[in-house]
């Protein structure tokens, strides 16, 4: 009997023990496989937030930036946009871009300037000892990796590579996450290994309710960590959306919804191809494209977006790229509205063309005069004591004032075309012509309020024309010019027109013709093409004895609510 306990004891010590090495046993797995997923969620949380980092700058750009540009608009333009993405989340420390140079990296632009530890960093201050997530970068590889960057400090760093519209890489994006955040959730699950392995020895419920608590733990740390991507995918300026190699949509920010017209919730029943990309555009090239991205080619080009509520077609420019996404890699699309970028493109070749034209018109007319003189002087060469070489001089001293004339004449059309067109309140673009030409008699007012007209920056110099116009050929009877504006479909016409004494129906059709060199100012002539760079008409149709009447037609305008009359 005294045998039988001896062997019951010896089996009961070997279960327990057996029963406390496979809990200890389970309980390390759980915590190793947490511990790992946690890790390689943030590995993957900062490549992502790397990869909207680099997506925001554009490349072109990045890769003309130097030592000494900090104060430049585009330097301005790339930091705010990294400073947007650090703003996102507290966890986030430094958001910055970096450039190589043979085996030297240098910081091109950071976030706010400013460097965990304290140091200021400006285009140009180079990297001590580039991290390999950095090279992996550098060679198109997205990664995240622990990157220390102080002797009792240490962050987990996510690097992106910055690509031209050639596909080229120009530099990299890199985005710094305070190491304590993970750290503390693996500390965390240290503790409770330990309470687990004591737990353990007080039966399989204690260790049934270590797990849960890491399960809910480990869900915790899940969600928080979609909190954060939604916070910097949301605080970006680009439309973004994320879709499989199919053209199904998974996610988008909220900047699609102001682009696009549309809700989160209805993005991801709509098509890229047919509800999203407009008809006129190349649909059936875009399954080839996210095919060559998921394949590691990432891709820039611009295509014509569509707006699915309304229809209406506008320009975009995308980059597409892959990223991680969980278990699998998914397509990032980064897309900007160009339209107003197209709109200038097309207004400086508008400009470019007319600036040809006038060129050549105006040369043509000097070498006239110019034959002029010469063959006169040519007369008077050969009849130096002829008496007709008294009107022979005259005849000369006229030709060379219309070339003067004439040169003084490009001096007023020179500016046409060299700055980009841009939005002009109507209002203030009235007052301040008003003010230059106000004349003691004569009242110049405006019915215009809330509108900005897209034209070019010489616009003011049309409506100061028109004012003047009517000062100089107005007659006595001129007391007043007012501006007013009707709407027409989508355009609208602003209208000048005073109570002078108009213009007669003879000469209507001359008034637009570039006819007289002599006069001053940059005329009707000079006006029209100014307006017409823009896609701007104008018309007379006064009443001859009543007053002049000129008619502009303007497509592009946008109203911008109510204001304050000045002057």
């Amino acid at each position: 009997m005294f045998d039988t306990l001896r062997a019951s004891k010896v089996l009961t010590i070997l279960f327990l023990m057996l029963l406390i090495i496979v809990s200890i046993g389970g309980v390390y797995y759980v915590s190793g496989q947490t511990r790992e997923a946690l890790l390689e969620t943030t590995r993957d949380e900062l490549r992502t937030i790397a990869a909207i980092a680099a997506g925001q700058v554009d490349g072109d750009a990045f890769s003309r930036l130097s030592s000494g540009d900090e104060a430049t608009p585009e330097f301005a333009r790339v930091r705010d946009r990294l400073d947007a993405v650090k703003r996102s989340t507290p966890d986030i420390v430094n958001v910055y871009t970096m450039r190589r140079n043979s085996d030297v990296v240098t910081y091109v632009v950071v976030a706010g300037s400013e460097y965990q530890d304290g140091g200021t960093i400006s285009a140009g201050t180079e990297s001590p000892a580039p991290s390999t997530g950095m090279k992996d970068a550098f060679a198109g590889t997205a990664s995240g990796q622990e990157y220390p960057t102080g002797s009792n400090s240490s962050v987990l760093s996510g690097f992106a590579p910055i690509y031209d519209s050639k596909g080229i890489i120009v530099g990299i994006a890199g985005v710094d996450m305070d190491a304590s955040r993970i750290f503390d959730r693996l500390n965390f699950l240290g503790g409770v290994i330990y309470f687990l392995i004591v737990g353990a020895m007080f039966g399989i419920a204690a260790g049934a309710v270590g797990l849960e608590v890491i399960r809910a733990r480990t869900e915790e740390v899940v969600a928080g960590s979609e909190r954060t991507m939604r916070a910097i995918f949301n605080s970006v300026y680009d439309a973004i959306f994320l879709h499989d190699d199919s053209g199904k949509i998974l996610d988008v920010n909220d900047q699609v919804s102001g682009l696009y017209g549309i809700t989160r919730e209805e993005a991801g029943r709509l098509s890229i191809v047919y509800d999203l990309s407009a008809p006129s555009g190349i649909t059936g090239d875009l399954p080839g494209v996210w095919k060559d991205v998921m394949g590691g080619k990432p891709r820039f080009f611009e295509w014509k977006a569509r707006k699915p509520h309304t229809g209406e077609e506008f320009d975009v420019e995308v980059y597409l790229r892959k990223i991680p996404m969980g278990d699998r890699e998914v397509l990032m699309a980064n897309v900007r509205d160009i339209t107003e970028r197209k709109y200038a493109d097309e207004a400086i070749r508008q400009a470019n063309i007319k600036l040809n034209l006038l060129n050549s018109i105006t040369r043509h007319d000097i070498f006239n005069q110019l034959t002029i003189i010469l063959g006169y002087l040519t007369l008077i060469e050969e009849e130096p004591d002829d008496p007709g070489n008294v009107e022979n001089l005259a005849t000369i001293q006229r030709a060379a004032e219309t070339v003067r004339a004439l040169i003084a004449f490009t001096r007023d059309y020179q500016d046409i075309g060299v700055k980009s067109p841009a939005w002009q309140d109507l209002h203030t673009v009235i007052r301040k012509a008003a003010d230059i030409l106000e004349k003691p008699g004569i009242r110049v007012t405006d019915e215009v309020t809330g509108i900005e007209v897209y034209a070019d920056p010489l616009f003011e110099k049309v409506v100061y024309n028109l004012i003047q116009n009517a000062i100089e050929h107005g007659g006595s009877r001129l007391s007043s010019v007012s501006f007013s504006v009707m709407e027409r479909g989508a355009s609208i016409t602003l209208i000048c027109e005073d109570n002078g004494e108009g213009i007669a129906e003879t000469g209507k059709g001359r008034i637009f013709r570039r006819s007289n060199p002599k006069k001053t100012g940059i005329g009707l002539f000079l006006s029209r093409e100014i307006l017409s760079i823009t896609g701007i008409t104008i018309e007379e149709h006064g009443t001859p004895g009543k007053g002049a009447r000129f008619e502009m037609h303007i497509p592009r305008w946008r109203s911008t609510g109510p204001k304050e009359r000045e002057g």
